[in-house]
């Protein structure tokens, strides 16, 4: 008897092809890779991490203009460990797509 398989489910909206990028604020060691690994499972594959050059109260996901729907599928992602908050602002992710950076909370 022939056996079906269903494909694996694929990101929702544009997630494998969004350019995301994670900064750890001061404070936060170990937290940027773990929450790479989080995205990655969830469909991002493009993600780079780094640290942040200051001190973040709540984590905030900044975004890039047309990037409204990228930032929203991080922030559900996001948002279930940290409090969060979405901001466009182009000249903070520059060439990324969305940017976060992890605060305290």
């Amino acid at each position: 008897s022939a056996r079906s398989t269903s494909p694996p489910q694929a990101p929702s909206g544009d997630q494998a092809n969004s350019k995301v990028r994670g900064f750890k604020g001061k404070g936060r060691s170990g937290e940027a890779p773990l929450m790479k690994d989080t995205l990655k499972a969830d469909g991002f594959t493009n993600i780079t991490v780094g640290n942040a050059l200051s001190r973040y109260a709540t984590t905030v996901i900044y975004y890039n203009s047309g990037k409204l729907a990228e930032a929203q599928a991080v922030e559900k992602i996001v948002a279930s460990k940290y409090q969060t908050s979405l901001l466009e602002s182009p000249s903070v992710v520059k060439d990324n797509d969305v940017l976060v950076a992890l605060g305290n909370k």
